[in-house]
């Protein structure tokens, strides 16, 4: 604890990029089930808009969500390569992943998000709300919501197109164009991006190359004044080139490949009826992914798809109370029914057979009410019930409260919340067979959905005539039937999923500022304090969960001049010692290893050469340090890229 208070002490001086009181009355989509403002969800929330993307020229949203706090980031070895995302210490498929409303999150990944290949082409911005999101959202929004927001040009005819290039043999190439007229608009846009990537393994010289194309498509008609249709669709196909883990238990050159697919497609209806104090909203979603892996070492063929269908009507009244206690108020009731399917296949072994079709059905039902009252006063509260094909019954629920106090620039949250994740069908019927080189999973049919209960509260202070910004928060939320996703039975040559007894904890510290400094200048910068633990299933004692480092610390200092034609940023992240899992050669038992801390230093620069033409450059890793974000996995060294941006907005 005193460790934490100096922590806090320390960073509190240099905290968050005091975004006004304004920022707080930036619109969110995915705070609630009706778009509110931020300073009303009574979360915790960032918002990661374009003007940030054009600083740091990042090709990977990920390489932006690492700056956000409480998010930390497992990636196997740099561009494309598998990448995993943990919100406040919680597992990778416990935050929900949504690209314009459309839950995104792979049935056949072990529902987790693959943050490796959402680049931030067509993207207008991300919103992080962190904290059990379940009683809005359902099964995988245990610990919060990432919601991909694509963009839409407003103007009548808008068109990019941009070449970039530097090392690892990288090349991208992006257009778009973007038309408005009458009632309607359109967007479309392709990116590819190609690299022959590094050498991740610790031994060997093999390069991992990467090649990946990202399409986008929007579009929405104002039928009348009251009624708005819409379409959105992303499509990534991506080749991958891995390193296995085996013989010695670390990763080694082998020619392995991974091919996949993701499709997302969304269709939106929207009426707003009495003046639009009634609002109706009918939507209907489709998520495809498809993986087909190949590895001639070690003779294991693989491939899964799954589909996810979702319609969703949801009904939203507003109103208004004007005697005693003034009061604006809001009632949304919604139910949505989800069938998910998933299908494996795979050469049939002496260890069993993969190849096998599964399906599930949930059906949610939500309510949500929000106030408005005097003093700034806002709360609200939500419920939802599920009903699930091959589990019971779950609800779950969520109240908090908003204040803020405008003379001194002070703001209030408090939240307290359940989730709940179901098992995936991996956990539950998934099989691989690991030969000799270690055991082969079987699934287990009758785990039970985790649980999760958390609470935050959180203070925003502007000062400095409103340029500078902090915010600290404390989080505690604590996680039940966790399920452990392999254990060994005692010959060693199974292992299978369980429920865990006891509870795991996970609690800490966000701080965060936003200064803007004048002369051009804006400074960021964040700091996380973890502690996540569970119980050990040996000794029964308390242990860090892997993964998680205690400490992380990031900083951005951006810079535009020139009668605004040229911007410069340089920034940095700072990641403590953390744990991994090792299952190492000969006995290939799980061993824990302490991984060493690390920082990362980058910096990029562009030019406009004129309203429609711009230059710009960037330098990643400055360090050239090679640390591991997981167990063996080597990040790539020092990168140089430059590139040529072209845009032409119509009359």
């Amino acid at each position: 604890m005193r460790n934490l208070m100096l922590c806090a002490a320390l960073a509190l001086p240099f905290c968050s990029h005091a975004q006004t009181t304004d920022y707080l009355d930036t619109v969110l989509v995915s705070g609630s089930r009706t778009p509110s403002t931020l300073g009303k969800v009574g979360s915790s929330v960032t918002v990661i808009d374009r003007s940030t993307f054009d600083f740091r020229q990042a090709d990977f949203a990920v390489d932006l969500l690492r700056y956000v706090p409480g998010i930390t980031v497992s990636n196997t070895g740099g561009v494309g390569k598998q990448t995993q995302l943990r919100m406040r210490g919680a597992e990778g498929n416990h935050v929900m992943v949504m690209i314009d409303g459309v839950e995104a999150n792979d049935l056949a990944g072990n529902d987790e998000f693959e943050f490796g290949n959402l680049s931030t082409a067509d993207i207008e911005r991300i919103e992080v709300v962190r904290g059990p999101q379940s009683s809005l959202w359902g099964s995988d929004a245990l610990a919060g919501v990432i919601n991909i927001i694509t963009r839409k040009d407003d103007g009548p005819f808008h068109a990019e197109a941009s070449l970039d290039g530097g090392s690892f043999g990288t090349n991208q190439q992006r257009a778009s164009l973007g038309l408005h007229a009458g009632r309607g608009r359109m967007r479309v846009g392709v990116n590819r991006i190609s690299t022959a990537g590094a050498n991740i393994a610790r031994q060997g010289h093999e390069d991992d190359g990467y090649h990946a194309v990202t399409s986008d498509l929007s579009g929405a008609l104002q039928v009348n004044e009251a009624l708005e249709l819409s379409l959105t669709a992303r499509n990534v196909d991506s080749h991958n080139q891995v390193d296995s883990d085996f013989i010695t238990g670390l990763p080694v050159d082998t020619p392995g490949r991974a091919k996949t697919a993701q499709r997302y497609v969304g269709s939106h209806a929207k009426l707003a009826l009495l003046d639009g104090h009634w609002l109706q909203q009918v939507d209907g979603n489709w998520t495809s992914t498809s993986s087909d892996n190949e590895d001639i070492a070690v003779a294991q063929d693989s491939s899964t798809d799954a589909d996810r269908y979702e319609f969703t009507y949801q009904s939203t009244a507003l109103f208004a109370v004007e005697q005693v206690v003034p009061s604006k108020h809001s009632v949304t009731l919604a139910v949505d029914h989800e069938r998910d399917e998933f299908v494996q296949r795979g050469p049939v072994s002496p260890f069993g057979d993969p190849n096998q079709r599964r399906h599930l059905d949930a059906t949610g039902l939500v309510g949500e009410y929000r106030v408005d009252l005097p003093f700034e006063l806002g709360l609200s509260g939500s419920v939802r019930h599920d009903f699930n094909s091959d589990f019971r019954d779950i609800t779950t629920f969520r109240t908090a409260a908003a204040w803020r106090y405008t003379p001194t620039g002070t703001a209030f949250n408090v939240a307290y919340g359940t989730g709940q994740k179901a098992p995936t069908f991996i956990e539950r019927f998934g099989f691989s067979s690991g030969g000799q080189f270690g055991p082969s999973f079987i699934g287990n049919a009758g785990l039970k959905p985790e649980h999760s209960r958390g609470w935050e509260v959180g203070v925003t202070q502007a000062l400095w005539q409103k340029r500078l910004r902090l915010n600290a928060t404390y989080f505690n939320e604590r996680l039940k039937d966790e399920i452990f996703g392999f254990l060994v039975d005692a010959t060693g040559t199974t292992a299978t999923a369980v429920n865990q007894d006891g509870a795991s904890r996970r609690d800490g510290v966000e701080l965060s500022f936003n200064a803007s400094l004048g002369w051009g200048f804006g400074l960021t910068g964040g700091y996380t304090y973890l502690d996540a633990s569970e119980i050990d299933r040996v000794t029964g004692l308390r242990k860090d969960e892997v993964r998680r480092p205690h400490h992380q610390v990031n900083g951005t200092l951006d810079w535009k001049g020139l009668n605004d034609r040229m911007r410069a940023s340089a920034y940095f992240t700072h990641s403590g010692r953390q744990e991994d899992l090792g299952f190492f050669a000969p006995t290939f038992q799980q061993q824990r290893v302490r991984m060493d801390s690390f920082t990362t230093l980058g910096t990029t620069v562009s030019y406009d050469l004129s309203r429609a033409l711009q230059l710009h450059a960037r330098v990643e890793n400055v360090l050239d340090d090679r640390h591991e974000e997981v167990l063996g996995y080597r990040v790539p060294g020092i990168g140089v890229y430059a590139g040529l941006k072209f845009a032409f907005d119509g009359p």
